[in-house]
């Protein structure tokens, strides 16, 4: 964190008039250990002004429609020489020619690019173009950039896009590799570079973008599957030597399915279900370190990177599954956790036995504004369900016993009035809206059945009693619940050290060991997904439909050939048969 002293705040054009000044020397600039940048996109300014201006001097000036490169050159000049700087810009300073291009050249020839990231659209609310963070700095010995092409890392969120932790991490993580990872990332000589004649469009040299397998054509003929095809599966094969033989008969280049339960075969396999086991293993055991390091040990502000540290260290090596995935798994719960833990450090542990009125932002229905309303009690941290859960199963099954029945009746009820003859039915629905009963009118009609036979009378008696008996279960429910409440409020209160111990496991490593659990069976569902894909995608072999096809035609000429009426009829369905 900065300190608030260390932050100044100005509003100002830093392009005509260069700031920040070194307040030791009014007249010269101020050099710092780092910049991050975000300048507005192609902005104009005025280049003339400034064709003596230091900071300039050494690269060239920026197009006046343009300024990127200006911005660029300005947080540069203010870094030390061991400092380093990151600036967002559009993808068009990699790539435009002209003044642009020259400085470039100039950047490139001084070493200056460190590594540039090309970022998915829509990351922001003020533009969905897609941009790039470039990392440079001064004096540095190595001539190559790393180009990282995370286009296709983030989350989608309505019509949003969005880094994720995994996102982050993964980037991060390459740039301090600095090391060529297959369609994420490429560590590219200046000589490379040279050669394309200093044009940095990222994907000149690296694409996230994974071509589809195109279709083969005997494939489509005969549908078999070509090896090629299967190849791209080869992870999985090597994990599981048996399963490709159980899966298919090969000839030659080409295979086919043997079954078509193509899931059963998989989890039926030795040898997925031993991977299963170990990761299993793998995640027990990492449940222990997270109790430990969460619950019976103190923590800090260093406390997430240690367990990510360990995260990483622990399944990196897992066979199949993705390790960002993994890490994305605990970033999910990590909130919730810190935000208690936060809440312990300043409130002491005692907090985990308190509750605390839950307030909820309602929209009020006469003043249209929201507001703040007590929806009941909360436990501070330990949550009321999970005390419900844990302490009184029978008193939830027996809540969700009495719903299930008023459930029910509800469904009775509808059923019955579906059924109801006309006679019944116009008796008892409302007067502007006949899919609905009113239950005045059902009353009613019972108690004065006039115009109604027998077993229309006996069957709005029997809505009523299904009527009558779904408020009586709920009523029963609602009664049963808030006496749940009382008795989890009561006992959170009163939980021993030992249940407060219980309770944390199971509010904080439990739900993140179960998701980082669930990214192996996802493994698994998306490898039978695919087959799956495949499969289908070679269903219809192209020799077999002209077989059916001819056998069709077949059957339609023996069918019209059976066909009597005029000569002009007779001779239109031979004309019609030479064609078929």
């Amino acid at each position: 964190k900065i300190p608030v002293e260390n932050l100044i705040l100005r509003n100002a054009d830093t392009l005509d008039e260069d700031w920040p000044i070194d307040p030791e020397n009014a007249c010269g600039p101020l050099s710092v250990d780092a910049v991050t940048a975000n300048p507005p996109y192609s902005a104009h300014w005025n280049p003339e002004l400034h064709t003596s201006d230091e900071r300039f001097r050494q690269y060239g000036l920026a197009p006046s429609t343009k300024a990127d490169l200006a911005f660029l050159l300005h947080c540069l000049y203010h870094i030390k020489p061991d400092g380093i700087m990151a600036i967002v810009l559009p993808h068009g300073v990699l790539f435009r020619g002209g003044a642009e291009e020259e400085i470039r050249k100039n950047l490139i020839e001084n070493h200056n690019i460190e590594t540039i990231i090309g970022l998915p659209s829509n990351l922001f609310f003020s533009t969905g173009i897609p941009v790039i963070v470039m990392i440079l700095s001064k004096n540095r010995a190595a001539s190559d950039v790393l180009f990282i092409d995370a286009s296709q890392s983030f989350q989608k969120d309505k019509t949003q896009n969005v880094l994720q932790a995994s996102d982050v991490q993964r980037i991060y993580d390459a740039v301090i590799a600095r090391r060529d990872i297959p369609h994420f990332a490429r560590l590219v000589t200046k000589e490379q570079i040279v050669a394309e004649g200093y044009n940095l469009n990222i994907p000149r040299y690296i694409s996230a973008t994974q071509e589809e397998a195109p279709y083969d054509l005997y494939a489509l003929m005969t549908g078999e599957i070509a090896k090629d095809e299967l190849e791209s599966f080869a992870d999985c094969w090597q994990q599981f030597p048996q399963l490709c033989s159980k899966l298919f008969t090969a000839d030659g280049s080409y295979s086919r399915f043997r079954t078509e339960d193509i899931a059963g075969v998989i989890h039926a396999d030795e040898d997925v279900a031993a991977l299963q086991s170990d990761f299993q293993t793998q995640c027990q055991g990492f449940h222990t370190y997270l109790t430990h390091t969460l619950i019976d040990s103190p923590t800090d502000e260093r406390t997430h990177d240690t367990i990510a540290g360990t995260l990483f260290q622990t399944f990196r090596q897992s066979p199949l599954v993705d390790v960002y995935d993994i890490y994305q798994a605990f970033s999910d719960h990590w909130t919730a956790i810190e935000a208690d833990l936060t809440r312990i450090h300043e409130e002491g542990r005692e907090i985990c036995r308190q509750i605390e009125p839950d307030i909820v932002l309602k929209k009020n229905a006469k003043t249209k504004r929201f507001e703040e309303v007590m929806v009941g009690m909360r436990g501070k941290v330990i949550p009321l369900g999970l005390i419900k859960q844990t302490y009184f199963p029978e008193d939830l099954a027996k809540i969700e016993e009495l719903l299930r029945k008023a459930d029910e009746a509800a469904a009775n009820s509808q059923d019955i009035f579906e059924n109801l003859s006309e006679d019944a039915r116009e008796a008892i629905v409302k007067d502007d809206d006949d899919t609905k009963y009113e239950l005045k009118k059902l009353k009613a009609a019972i108690k004065s059945p006039v115009d109604l036979i027998a077993d229309d009378l006996a069957a709005l008696q029997q809505l009523l009693h299904e009527i009558d008996a779904e408020k009586a279960y709920k009523k029963k429910a609602k009664a049963a619940a808030a006496e749940l409440e009382k008795k989890a409020e009561a006992k959170a209160q009163a939980l021993t050290d030992a249940e407060v111990h219980d309770m944390l496991e199971k509010t904080w490593v439990t739900p993140v060991t179960d998701a980082i659990q669930s990214v192996m069976q996802r493994v698994i569902d998306d490898f039978i997904h695919a087959l799956k894909d495949l499969e289908q995608k070679y269903a219809d072999p192209l020799s077999e439909l002209d077989k059916q096809e001819q056998e069709e035609s077949t059957k339609l000429k023996a069918l019209m050939s059976e066909l009597t009426g005029s000569d002009t009829d007779v001779k239109a369905l031979q004309l019609l048969m030479e064609e078929l």
